[in-house]
């Protein structure tokens, strides 16, 4: 699946935000409280938008270019 294959690339699966500790994860999994961690989900959102917004375009851009040149190259 192409998705999937895109999303573990660009390193955003579940996996690597919890090694990360980005999303916290309850105990025995995500399945095991999906409100709880949709609350998580959402608190960590709203956290890394609103960091976002206080940065300008120019930044943004800065920091997206660095992201992908420090993933290597991709021979697709």
């Amino acid at each position: 699946d192409d998705a999937v294959d895109d999303a573990e690339a660009q390193q955003v699966g579940g996996g690597h935000l919890q090694q990360l500790g980005i999303i916290p994860e309850p105990k025995g999994g995500a399945h095991t409280d999906p409100a709880k961690t949709c609350i998580a989900v959402k608190e960590v959102l709203v956290r890394e938008l609103e960091a976002l917004c206080t940065q300008n375009t120019r930044t943004l851009l800065d920091n997206r270019y660095q992201k992908y040149r420090s993933m290597g190259v991709y021979g697709g």
